[in-house]
């Protein structure tokens, strides 16, 4: 079988960048049994997922985790720890990403301080013909987008 080639709209997203800006994010808990096997459908950014928007309005950021860089050997690594506000950090969750409530509340910051820090980050390196990349882009930049929502200001932190 052979293999057809990526239509030119993918080809010309993976030519050459300046930079790669890879952020991940870690949640509070994980995604509900009943909202892993949801249909596809285009998320706000356009993105294909099956992450419904009622579970990124669920979940809470915990950690904001960047790397910027040209290869692995030059990645500029960035993480965001965050202060619990109103939740609690879940048994199950911990077991995935190894943050516990008690680690957050100690050695967290307040979500508007962190997302202010990575959105600041992201939008130089991009800014400098870096290019966003992530394991599941759809998932992070929506939780991201709620986590400024529900920061004072409404997102204009």
């Amino acid at each position: 079988a052979s293999v057809k080639p990526a239509p030119e709209y993918v080809m010309q997203k993976l030519m050459p960048c300046d930079e790669i800006v890879a952020i991940d994010v870690e949640t509070h808990d994980l995604i509900p049994e009943s909202e892993k096997r949801q249909p596809w459908s285009r998320d706000r950014f356009g993105l294909c997922t099956t992450t419904t928007a009622r579970t990124l309005s669920t979940l809470r950021g915990i950690q904001f985790g960047l790397a910027i860089g040209h290869n692995k050997d030059d990645m500029k690594k960035f993480e965001w720890l965050v202060k619990p506000d109103g939740f609690e950090i879940s048994p199950r969750a911990t077991k995935i990403h190894g943050i516990s409530q008690v680690m957050a509340e100690s050695n967290g910051v307040a979500v508007k301080h962190a997302l202010q820090q990575m959105v600041s980050a992201v939008i130089d390196a991009c800014a400098g013909g870096g290019r966003l990349v992530a394991h599941n882009l759809s998932f992070d930049a929506g939780l991201v987008y709620e986590e400024l929502g529900r920061s004072p200001g409404q997102g204009g932190m």
